[in-house]
């Protein structure tokens, strides 16, 4: 909906935009109640089969169903957020997902510690659900109004969303439940331990992939607009100056979480529960795997290809999930990121060409394997600097982290050509985030 949306405005046809919102809702609020009616039903039996004593199944299944509904408001707060970042206003979603966040994160922890355990997580989710609902839900009426009379109910704007919405769907659905696959593998394939361990060592990455998806995601809506209305030569250039920013970042975040994994886990729970260096390495690697895939599919997206791109990420979920599913038949919990890191490396090439199909060969294969190249190094560095980080403090922890992941980025900005102009660039749609995405638009029309 952000894509057909953002193209229909930056065309100035604003009739067409607000109607793909409102087809879009309809259609968004039949999914969710679709996904209610399945999660009642799945609730009914998944306690059992995790073999849970009969005294928690009830309350496991009714905090699934509750949890769900939660997952539903925040999906359709997400779309309405979507239609104002669509329409390149930013300012409000922006707050409102913040104070979601915040909130939800303070319920959970005051409800761990007052001791009501499952259900604080329940109640943070639902917090955040509902109050990104509400937020957007009402910016979304009050931009749905400001943009006039509607086109009316399109039988071609429904066909596009059905041939778009499976497929879009496929893709995130899959996305999510090979997020949470591993968990429920260990548990049942090795116990409750190998689970602990891996979960420890995989909620840096849950934080590192959330910052990169939020930094992605802010490219979205303005690319939208500027694939509809530039000339194929400074999309071009655009796309180039914002695809070594993003790479950037995946490799900083990765330099960083590839030194400091050792001694967050140490800290946090004990070095027993360490993967190891080479999950370690695995992990890191799908760092910056991750955020390169993430960001062919969203380019795709934006130009319009949209069900390519969906494609393309339902195959490198499918892909993850097979990796993961051998990595843990064949070395357990140690096996799940290498497993999970192949199944992303396959999609990497075909990312790269269908990335490059658009408007004409933007990295070349020689670019490709240099980039590479530069990253292993980096990496393997950073396995070995690990080694030497103190885990006797968190201060000391942060410290090497910041002067790491420093020296990598000076490092990067001093040997690439015109990269410090691309992370001005960066800056800026940053800060678009936050102020409406004008900065953003103005530096592509410049």
């Amino acid at each position: 909906m952000l894509q057909r949306v953002a193209a229909a405005y930056a065309q100035r046809d604003q009739p067409k935009a607000k109607s793909y919102f409102r087809h879009g809702l309809i259609l968004s609020a039949a999914l969710c109640a679709c996904l209610l009616v399945v999660a009642f039903a799945v609730g009914l039996f998944v306690p059992g089969w995790l073999g849970a004593d009969m005294v928690y199944q009830r309350q496991l299944g009714w905090a699934f169903v509750i949890s769900s509904a939660a997952v539903a408001m925040s999906f359709l707060g997400s779309y309405c957020r979507d239609f104002a970042i669509a329409l390149q206003h930013s300012t409000v979603p922006t707050a409102v997902m913040i104070a979601s966040d915040v909130g939800s994160l303070a319920l959970t922890i005051g409800g761990l510690l007052g001791g009501f355990g499952l259900w604080a997580l329940v109640a943070g989710a639902v917090f955040r659900g509902a109050i990104l609902l509400s937020g957007c839900g009402a910016y979304a009426v009050h931009l749905d109004r400001a943009l006039g009379q509607t086109s009316g109910w399109t039988p071609a704007i429904f066909r596009d969303f059905l041939v778009t919405t499976p497929w879009t769907l496929l893709a995130k659905s899959s996305a999510q439940l090979v997020s949470q696959l591993p968990a429920v593998l260990l548990t049942r394939v090795i116990g409750p331990e190998a689970t602990v361990a891996y979960v420890v060592t995989a909620r840096a990455v849950a934080l590192m992939d959330q910052l990169c998806n939020q930094i992605v995601a802010s490219c979205y809506g303005p690319l939208s607009h500027h694939f509809h209305s530039d000339p194929a030569e400074r999309i071009r250039a655009t796309l180039r100056t914002l695809t070594g920013v993003i790479l950037l970042v995946g490799l900083v975040g990765a330099a960083g979480y590839g030194a400091g994994i050792r001694t967050f886990v140490a800290l946090w729970t004990g070095p027993s529960y360490f993967l190891g260096d080479i999950a370690g390495a695995a992990f890191a690697a799908g760092i910056l795997v991750g955020i390169w895939n993430r960001w062919g599919v969203m380019v795709l997206l934006a130009s319009g290809r949209i069900v390519r791109g969906s494609v393309l990420s339902f195959a490198e979920t499918g892909l993850r999930g097979v990796g993961l599913v051998l990595g843990i038949v064949l070395a357990g919990s140690r096996g799940a990121p290498v497993g999970l890191l192949i199944g992303s490396l396959v999609m990497a090439v075909p990312t790269l060409r269908a990335y490059n199909s658009i408007i004409g060969a933007w990295i070349a294969y020689r670019e490709f394997a240099l980039g590479v190249g530069v990253s292993c190094s980096v990496l393997a560095v950073s396995t070995l600097v690990s080694v030497f980080v103190p885990s006797n403090s968190w201060v000391v922890l942060g410290a090497c982290e910041i002067v790491w992941c420093g020296s990598v980025f000076c490092c990067a900005i001093i040997l690439v050509p015109g990269l410090r102009q691309a992370i001005l660039l960066r800056a800026g749609s940053v800060v678009s985030r936050v102020s409406g995405a004008s900065w953003l638009s103005a530096r592509l029309r410049s």
